[in-house]
């Protein structure tokens, strides 16, 4: 760490800056200035507060920002949270993989056992619905004919009236007397004498009732309210849980409010660090915005204003 202080503090030297110069362009404390250039730990905040004003700095100096925070990874580590290794993956996979197996083993019986019972539900309701439009059968043809008999109707083709019959009979003989008339003429024979057939009286076919159809209800239309993709960006916002980190500057009072509840103030001395949380919205005040350095939800948002000057600082932005 003391490599990297003595980088900046000559390239400070170097543009014949003084550390008051850098605090006021910069918004970080002269203390902090003055702890990075020595190389103290100790007087530093978390790494992850180092990481962002050695930038700053660096940034400032006009040094390569990439190779500067690279040597303070080296020296200090990663300043990114480490993921933890939770004991279920390192605990024995000897019983856990029996109880793996019991479970799969009963997941397929019970769906075995669960198609086995759909379909003889899917059976036994096509039986009742079978017997059911037969009973319905028997009742509409109850109801036609006035008997719980069942009417068979037969198709019978009616035979030739007799006035039909004589009228082809008649039609016979004509031709056979033209032909008569072409041959030599033959002693006339008697004419034996026709009987009509009685003529046979066909039932009408009974006429079966149709029911008429009963009319449909008609479906109204449903209105289906779609949100609009930027009604559901600013509720999924809101409801987003906010962290904030403040580290104190200097001697401040802030007035936190959180989720909408009454403001209560904060003392904090200059290196103090607190973390505030809330489950949709943050509001922060203080008379002297240039005295703290904020980190919201792990993003690095630095110094908000200026030394002396009174701000109000909302979360989300």
């Amino acid at each position: 760490m003391k490599e990297i202080g003595q980088l900046l503090k000559d390239k400070r030297l170097a543009l014949n800056v003084s550390l008051e110069e850098v605090s006021i362009a910069t918004k970080i404390n002269v203390k902090i200035l003055q702890a990075l250039e020595d190389g103290d730990l100790d007087r530093l905040p978390a790494k992850t507060f180092v990481r962002g004003f050695v930038q700053t700095y660096s940034k400032y100096l006009g040094l390569n920002t990439s190779e500067v925070l690279s040597k303070l990874q080296e020296i200090v580590g990663t300043t990114k949270p480490q993921i933890a290794i939770s004991q279920a993956d390192t605990a024995p996979s000897g019983p856990i993989d029996t109880e793996v197996d019991f479970l799969s083993k009963s997941k397929s019986v019970i769906t075995i056992v669960g198609i086995v019972i759909t379909i003889i539900v899917i059976v036994v309701i096509q039986n009742i619905i079978s017997k059911r439009e037969a009973d319905l059968d028997t009742t509409e043809v109850a109801a036609i004919t006035g008997s719980d008999t069942p009417v068979t109707i037969t198709q019978t083709t009616p035979s030739p009236t007799p006035a039909l019959k004589d009228k082809e009979e008649d039609k016979e003989k004509g031709n056979v007397e033209d032909l008569a008339a072409e041959k030599p003429a033959a002693s006339p024979t008697p004419q034996q004498a026709q009987i009509a057939p009685k003529p046979v009286q066909t039932p009408a076919p009974m006429a079966s009732a149709t029911p008429k159809p009963s009319p449909s209800p008609e479906a109204k239309p449903v209105a289906v309210v779609t949100p609009t993709p930027a009604a559901a960006a600013q509720t999924t916002l809101a409801l987003s849980p906010q962290e904030v980190i403040v580290e104190a500057l200097d001697n401040i009072i802030l007035t936190i409010s959180i989720d909408g509840k009454p403001s209560q103030d904060v003392s904090m001395m200059a290196d103090q660090i607190q973390t505030f949380k809330a489950s949709s919205k943050i509001r922060i005040t203080t008379s002297n915005s240039g005295a703290l350095s904020i980190i919201h939800n792990g993003k690095e948002l630095g110094v908000p204003g200026n030394l002396g000057q009174p701000k109000t600082i909302s979360f989300p932005q």
